[in-house]
């Protein structure tokens, strides 16, 4: 019985190195959230920017307005976050984001609806799960922007997944 107890702790312990690796990776710090959030922020709003100009499509541009309306507001409240807390912003999108932008200014009348929707698609769906995991974050200001923000979010997601079907996305 004791060498069962045993083998019970020893294989328990042995686990715990794993169990606060995976806690680690799903920790973030003030620094990188409000750095992917600010930079993805930027980027919603100058592709809905570019939308709102070469977008064909009524709920396109509706859509366009939406994210640059409420995604300069986030970035406003971010902004005044980061500057409580003495957090460095990025000063432009990622490089990525950049890219994407290029490419969007690139097409032509008949793909620039379908390339933004999938574009939007894929971008929140990464700031969701950003959002998800700075909702756990254990730093009260983090945790508390992405929980408010985190409803809107989820939100746009699904209108951008409606919209990508309404424009005949194929993603």
């Amino acid at each position: 019985m004791f060498r069962s107890i045993g083998i019970l702790i020893f294989a328990l312990l042995g686990s715990l190195p794993l169990a606060m690796t995976v806690q680690a990776a799903n920790e973030i710090s003030a620094q990188e959230f409000v750095s992917s959030a600010a930079a993805s922020g930027m980027a919603e709003v100058k592709a809905g920017e570019l939308a709102l100009q070469k977008g064909t499509s009524l709920k396109v541009k509706e859509f366009a307005q939406m994210m640059v309306t409420e995604h300069a507001a986030a970035n406003r409240q971010l902004t005044s976050l980061a500057l409580k807390r003495k957090i460095r912003l990025p000063e432009a999108p990622a490089l990525m984001a950049q890219a994407k932008q290029k490419i969007l200014e690139l097409r032509g009348e008949r793909s620039f609806d379908r390339a933004y929707a999938n574009n939007q698609v894929v971008a929140h769906k990464a700031s969701v799960a950003l959002f998800h995991r700075a909702a756990n974050s254990e730093d009260e200001d983090i945790r508390a922007f992405a929980i408010q923000t985190l409803p809107q979010l989820e939100q746009h997601l699904r209108l951008a997944e409606d919209l990508a079907v309404d424009v005949g996305a194929t993603r």
